[in-house]
């Protein structure tokens, strides 16, 4: 008996979204919150916007972004370092730049133990 919980939704979606199925991970994304009712976490939301940034999907990776930021939800060094991706993907590498010089630079260069859970507010 599959035990539906996070986990199961983080794989589900990396999966999809390694297949470049971003439609199908945000719909599986929509149906954890509304359907089953589990609290989205970082890893989750940090798969979903892997799987726009694979695609360079700028607009939906900066929805992700908000969404965690408006549900309280940890934005690591991992989720900035993919936003990145996206926008390299989408051959905009001086936006990637800003969010580096802007957000990664100063957040986590004073960070001497290299921890990246730190949560960015």
């Amino acid at each position: 008996h599959l035990q539906i919980n996070v986990v199961t939704y983080i794989l589900l979606i990396t999966i999809y979204g390694r297949a470049g199925l971003s439609n199908h991970c945000y719909a599986l994304f929509t149906d954890m919150v509304t359907q089953q009712g589990i609290e989205p976490n970082t890893g989750v939301c940090g798969a979903l916007l892997n799987a726009f940034a694979i695609k360079g999907e700028i607009e939906r990776c900066s929805q992700i972004i908000t969404y965690m930021k408006q549900h309280e939800i940890a934005i690591t060094l991992v989720e900035y370092s993919t936003f990145m991706k996206c926008f390299l993907v989408a051959q905009q590498p001086l936006s990637a730049l800003t969010i580096y010089e802007n957000v990664i630079q100063p957040k986590f260069a004073s960070q001497s133990d290299g921890a990246t859970a730190a949560k960015i507010d």
